[in-house]
């Protein structure tokens, strides 16, 4: 559920649009996996970054997945530095 003081453009809310997806032709098919559980299991796109980032600091964690959190967090920052 999106809570009413959520507008489309608030970049938590999860919207086809690729920004996750896009790494999915770079990535081998046990990362695409767990990416795409998490993203199954996420609430919107914060909850996403959140639990992507909560998984890329346990140990033994592929260093592809550490990228791809740090990248989607980078993505986040900027977004709600830009309202």
């Amino acid at each position: 559920m999106i809570p009413r003081h959520l507008d489309l453009g608030d970049p938590r809310v999860l919207k086809p649009l690729g920004t996750i997806t896009m790494y999915f032709k770079f990535l081998e098919e046990d990362i695409i996996s767990e990416v795409k559980a998490i993203m199954n299991q996420a609430r919107d796109h914060y909850d996403f970054v959140l639990q992507l980032s909560e998984r890329a600091c346990q140990d033994e964690t592929p260093t592809t997945l550490i990228y791809i959190a740090a990248a989607h967090v980078w993505h986040l920052s900027v977004s709600f530095k830009r309202r």
